[in-house]
This record gives structure tokens, sequence and C-alpha cells, in this order.
């Protein structure tokens, strides 16, 4: 006992000259909380160490180590929020009832040309997802390689284009919007207090040097906000630091089967509420990047396309083209499957605005296997209305078809007068002198 305890003190020394003890308080109370009782409470000084009790501090570090295995997208380190604890909610059942018509979406790739910061494979990406959505969505895509000073994907155009993606959207209406984004994303200073790690996470316009990026706060605010209840938003953000992009309040934790996969939320869902039904893919945790593949065809055999893309909108059409029902945790740990064997480090996350029962609630984004409802037994599509005991659909009467001629004992094809009229003889045609031909 006493040889632990001054086990525990040398550490406690190490630590504190490492980094500072409150810190160290927050990312215990980040990582364990929820998942062990108990987890989270370290006291201050870690130099008293025969005062900490122990399964506290197993507690803690048992909860660090379930946090890592089950791959959350939360961050470790808790700057400004020291009192957050993660839990499971009660799963709500998937959103159901939605249109098959009526939907709209906003495609976003940047590749920023003559930059720095230039890309390969973000316009490929949307062209991909934009070819197996077309005929069944009403898309606008904005890519820096257009002429159209309108479709460029400035910080003003995606606003605007964020804006018309929810126009029309009525409580309860049931329509569904997608929104892809494949480009860079980073992260600036919170300043509202609502990040956990103190972090906005940011997608990067094509203008973002000039104008600005664009943060989760003002994509919580000025689009997701907005949308009414009763309505749908798919999302696919391939971008790094895309975790959290979007400020949804719930997330999926689980790196082995989809059994093993659940909902998680904590402190902050409360504060980032939003009415609507949201559901995100991200391609990788906060703390993470994303890959840009050079060549999509070496990597991702199924996709037979050589040109350049995300790895992740890669990942994500080799799924669904393997199996059109996926469920929320089965399509995560598809993708997430994927990528590990492929050599991939990033960790895709999937968010969302209600714990939904993730082995139960969809990401249909494709409608094509939607099969209309068969109607009644006695009208069905392919029959004439109405129905065949009104007899409408024949020709009336049968004794006087309208293919014969009317009436039949004077056939049109006769000569008029008939036949037997000996006065009218047929004209005769008499050769002309001469025996010649005109």
């Amino acid at each position: 006992s006493y040889s632990f305890c001054t086990l525990l003190r040398v550490m406690g020394d190490l630590i504190s000259i490492c980094c500072d003890c409150e810190e160290l308080q927050d990312s215990f109370d980040g990582v364990g909380g929820g998942l062990i009782p108990g987890a989270g409470m370290l006291p201050a000084a870690m130099g008293a160490a025969s005062f900490v009790p122990v399964d506290l501090v197993l507690a803690g570090l048992g909860g660090a180590m379930l946090m890592s295995m089950f791959g959350g997208n939360r961050p470790r380190l808790r700057h400004n929020n020291q009192n957050v604890r993660n839990f499971t909610p009660h799963p709500v059942p998937p959103p159901m009832g939605y249109s098959q018509h009526g939907r709209r979406g906003v495609m976003i790739g940047i590749n920023y040309y003559g930059t720095r910061a230039e890309l390969k494979g973000c316009i490929n990406d949307v062209q991909r997802i934009a070819q197996k959505l077309h005929g069944t969505y009403q898309l606008l895509v904005l890519t820096d390689d257009q002429r159209d000073q309108s479709l460029l994907p400035t910080r003003r155009n995606i606003m605007h284009a964020l804006n018309w993606l929810i126009s029309g959207l009525t409580p309860n209406g049931k329509k569904t919007i997608f929104l892809h984004f494949s480009g860079h994303g980073s992260q600036q200073e919170d300043e509202d207090g609502d990040e956990a790690d103190g972090l906005d996470e940011t997608i990067c316009p094509v203008d973002y040097d000039r104008m600005g990026m664009i943060s989760d706060d003002d994509l919580k605010r000025d689009f997701l906000g907005k949308i009414p209840p009763g309505n749908r938003l798919l999302s696919i953000m391939d971008c790094c630091h895309s975790g959290t992009v979007l400020d949804l309040p719930y997330y999926c934790v689980g790196s082995g089967p989809p059994e093993r996969c659940v909902m998680l939320g904590d402190q902050m869902s409360e504060r980032n509420k939003i009415p609507c039904d949201a559901i995100m893919i991200s391609g990788c945790a906060d703390a993470q990047t994303s890959a840009d593949v050079n060549a999509v065809g070496k990597k991702f055999v199924e996709l037979a396309d050589n040109r350049a893309g995300g790895a992740l909108t890669s990942a994500f059409l080799v799924a669904a083209s393997q199996n059109s029902n996926h469920t929320l945790s089965s399509l995560l740990y598809a993708i997430r499957h994927d990528l590990s064997v492929k050599g991939f480090e990033q960790v895709p996350q999937i968010s969302a605005s209600f714990p939904y029962d993730v082995r139960a609630t969809p990401f249909d984004l494709f409608p094509s296997s939607y099969q209309p409802p068969q109607l009644a037994p006695h009208y069905p599509p392919q029959q004439a209305f109405p129905p065949q005991q009104y007899p409408q659909q024949q020709s009336y009467p049968q004794q006087y078809p309208p293919q014969q001629p009317y009436p039949q004992q004077y056939p049109p094809q006769q000569a008029y007068p008939p036949q037997g009229y000996a006065s009218y003889p047929p004209p005769r045609h008499q050769a002309p002198p001469g025996g010649m031909r005109y």
C-alpha cells in the first residue's frame, strides 16, 4: 500500500510538470464521465496521492480506455466545460413518412486551384454523387471550375445556396434536403462557450483568405436552426476536423460490429438541439484530417475510377453500392472497416439531431429502390377508369361497328348508281384515227 501510494505521488509530480492540473482534471471529466460511475472526480492536487481513492483513479483510466476503444468523436480535453458528462439517451424511432419526391440538394466541391492549399478530388466527389442523384433531386452544384460567378463556392454564394435549400419548407412538410461538402475543413477559437474543446469547427470557402471561414455556429444559426420540424437533412461532410462541424447533439460510438454501435449525448446536447431531423456523416473526428486520394481506383477498385477523390466519399459510394438498405450502424461500420483495411487513419463519424435507434434508422440518400404503393385490386393502375362494369370503353353498339360502312347495301366501293340500272352504261374509250396513241 505504501509503495503504491508512493508510485502515485511520483506520477502526480511528473504529470504536474507536463501539463496543467486543471486540463488533466478536465480530460478525466470528459473521457470517463458517464461510462463508469464515479469517473472524472480526481482532486486538483495529484501530489496528495495518499488521499486519492484507488477506485476513482482506475475508473478514470478505464473510462479513457473505453472511449479510445469505442472511437467517440468528442475530444479528450475540455478546456472551457469542466463538468461535461457523456450519457446514453433512450433511443427514439427512426424518422418515417418522408416523401421521395421534391428532394433538393446543395453540393459544394472546392479544389482551391492555384493556391498552396490546392486539392485534387473534391470536384470529382461532387460529380460522382450528383450522378447517383440525377433525376431524383433538384441539385445546385457549386464548384471552383465554373465560369458562372454565381456558381463559384464563395462564402456569399454558399450561404445563398443554403438559403435556397431550405426555402419553401413548411412544418411537417416531410421533405428531404441534402448537403454535401468536399474541401478543406479547419478549426478556430470558440467565442461563445458552446464547444467542449474550446474550438469551433469550420469549412473553408474558396475565398476564405479574404472573407473568412464558415463556422459550425454560422451553419447552426443561419441554416440548421431555420429548417422547420417535420423535415429532414442528410449530409456528407468530407473535410478535415468535421466530426462535429454541424454541432448536432448526439453522436455514434462503437468501432466493432453494428450491434455494438450506440448513440451518446453529453451536456452540450441540450444547448445544441435543433428542431428538424438531421443526420450527418463526417470524414473524420474533430482532431483528425480527411484524406484526398490521387487515384481512387487503386484504393477503391469497386468504383473503377482512376480520378482523384476523397476517402470518405469513395468509401460511402462503395458501401452504398454493396447494400442499398444500410442502417446508420451498418453504414458506419462498413465505411470505417473499408478505410481501416485500406490503411487510412481517419475515423468517420455519424451525428444526429435526435438519439435515433441506429440499428433501425436508414440513411436513404438514394431513393432509387423506392417502390410506389399498389392501388386497390379493383383499381389496378393498368386498367382504365371507370371500372369494367361501366362499358364506356367498348364501341357502341356492336351491330353498328364504326369500322363498317353504313349501310351495307350501299357499299362505298361500288360505283353509283347501282349496276342494275342499264341506262347508265360505263363510258367506252375509242382509239383515235390512224391507230396512234396520245
